[in-house]
């Protein structure tokens, strides 16, 4: 059996101390945030990276 990506533990890590803080679960919330990250860094990161993040952000969308 494989070991789960690190950062996938990280999210649950996240998701886990939200809940306990009682933040709510924002669905519209994702998106700006990745918005925002994706302008603080396009310019030190490579259109793949930029296009992943993209679909990234799309398959956040479409939830």
């Amino acid at each position: 059996m494989t070991e789960p990506h690190p950062h996938i533990e990280s999210l649950n890590l996240q998701d886990e101390c939200m809940d306990k803080l009682h933040i709510p679960c924002n669905a519209n919330s994702p998106g700006p945030h990745l918005a925002v990250s994706m302008s603080d860094i396009e310019r030190s990161i490579s259109e793949r990276e930029m296009l992943s993040l993209h679909e990234i952000g799309g398959h956040l969308y479409r939830q």
